[in-house]
């Protein structure tokens, strides 16, 4: 096959791609609506997971990277769509779960529509306190660090200490910012996500942030790649300000995660009045 040839069968490929691009994102927009209408997350991180995996093994392994970054970037784009064309009609719409979907913080009763969003430093409790909240309200419940890890196939850790910290941080960033959209989930996050003030704004239009406090001495983190040879108590005080810059509601978290969530929820159920 010659040069001419060559490009001539590239560019009868480009056209049929155009059009089931174009097909998929049609369809990328009925999902969101179907899911809209029926109080369904948006995201769904655990199928997304398994397609890029199952495209991966589809394909040669000197290929499979790129068309797993192929497919990942065809989901972003989707959801992408689907925030740009439901916004406007979605403005003071009923949030799955009740309330609207408005700006603000932990006030009236937009917080039980809102997402219960958590941080705080390593070894709060976030995860184990999420997933009790999650049992008890029967919400979903996203955690950054797990979706991180389904999609990269590595830790956060072995990310932050093969690739750097804004390698790991930029990860979280496109994660968080898919998390945001949703409304009446469970968000857990990782420690390091104040660093990044986009985090903020993706969190907090569409969910309560509860800043779970511990005392540094009682984190069991020691060791960690993310102290950088430091103690618990100097992370800390790094973070501090920016954990509270973050939260509508602090929560002590040195006591059962039953006990947290508990406290959480009589948080909520204060702010609905």
């Amino acid at each position: 096959m010659d040069l001419k040839e060559c490009r001539e069968k590239l560019d009868k490929i480009d056209s049929q791609l155009i059009e089931l691009f174009r097909e998929r994102m049609e369809v990328s927009l009925e999902v969101a609506r179907y899911k809209s209408a029926n109080g369904l997350p948006t995201y769904d991180p655990v199928r997304e997971s398994k397609k890029l995996e199952s495209v991966a093994a589809a394909l040669p392994p000197e290929i499979s990277g790129y068309g797993r970054e192929l497919f990942r970037t065809l989901m972003d784009l989707g959801k992408d769509y689907q925030r740009s064309l439901g916004a406007a009609s979605s403005k003071g719409a009923a949030a799955p779960g009740g309330g609207t979907a408005s700006e603000g913080g932990a006030s009236g009763s937009a917080a039980a529509g809102k997402n219960i969003v958590l941080i705080g430093m390593p070894g709060s409790g976030k995860s184990s306190v999420g997933a009790v909240l999650a049992k008890l309200t029967g919400r979903p419940l996203y955690d950054s660090d797990t979706i991180i890890e389904e999609r990269e196939g590595r830790t956060p850790r072995e990310i932050f200490v093969k690739d750097g910290e804004d390698a790991l941080r930029d990860r979280e960033c496109r994660v968080l910012a898919e998390l945001g959209t949703l409304r009446g989930a469970v968000i857990t996050t990782g420690g390091g996500c104040v660093l990044r003030r986009a985090n903020y704004e993706s969190l907090h239009p569409g969910g309560v942030i509860f800043w779970l406090k511990r005392d540094p001495g009682e984190l069991g983190i020691e060791g960690r790649p993310v102290l950088r040879g430091g103690s618990a108590s100097e992370l800390y005080r790094e973070r501090e300000p920016l954990y509270r810059s973050f939260a509508d509601l602090e929560i002590d978290s040195g006591c059962a995660p039953e006990e947290c969530a508990e406290r959480i929820l009589k948080a909520l159920e204060d702010a609905r009045g």
